[in-house]
């Protein structure tokens, strides 16, 4: 047995189409022994059901893809099915790009860029930004970015980030104090 790839197009489990490349990994006796993953792979049968598996140990990412299985039914009748295998990621590593020590610092009346950035989830998470507990900013993913020309009064104000995600209940969360600093005007008097 040889790796023979050939290609099909589909739509993933998210709805997006994509190229997948299909290889044979089992005939009805053996592993395709070109495969470089072959130690991680087994088939496992109901012993008389004539149902049979494909166990892949420790599943990663490089393991994603299309996977087809041709089998003979009760009639004699080849039948296929197609099976996708992508694998479902938390968001991580949520943060504000352009912080130090948690505090953005800006400068008054001066355009100043709130950005948080997440590692993206698998579906992708939808990000939430808030200030002061009001959300300023929704939707998107892997980054989201708020703009604003701070005041004296947006001195030591929190902004909070949230990536939720459908997989749990419990969004990734950051927040984030803005340090503004001011412009100050003196008057001298003369008399």
């Amino acid at each position: 047995m040889h790796l023979d790839v050939t290609e099909s197009t589909e739509l993933d489990i998210y709805g997006k189409r994509r190229n997948w490349n299909l290889s044979a990994y089992f005939n009805q006796f053996e592993f395709n022994p070109s495969l470089t993953h072959l130690s991680r792979l087994e088939i496992v049968s109901k012993v008389g059901a004539g149902d049979f598996s494909l166990m892949i140990k420790n599943a990663s990412v490089f393991d994603e893809g299309l996977y087809e299985c041709d089998y003979q039914d009760k009639n004699n009748t080849i039948e296929n099915r197609r099976y996708f295998l992508q694998i479902k990621a938390l968001p991580s590593e949520i943060e504000f790009v352009n912080s130090t020590n948690d505090t953005i610092t800006g400068i008054e009346q001066q355009p100043l860029s709130v950005v948080c950035r997440v590692k993206r989830g698998k579906p992708p998470e939808t990000l939430t930004l808030k200030r002061m507990a009001i959300t300023v900013k929704a939707g998107g993913h892997g980054s989201i970015v708020y703009r604003f020309n701070p005041e004296k009064i947006d001195h030591n104000i929190q902004f909070l980030c949230e990536a939720k995600s459908p997989l749990t209940s419990l969004p990734l969360r950051k927040t984030v104090k803005i340090n503004i600093k001011c412009k100050f005007v003196l008057t001298f008097c003369i008399q």
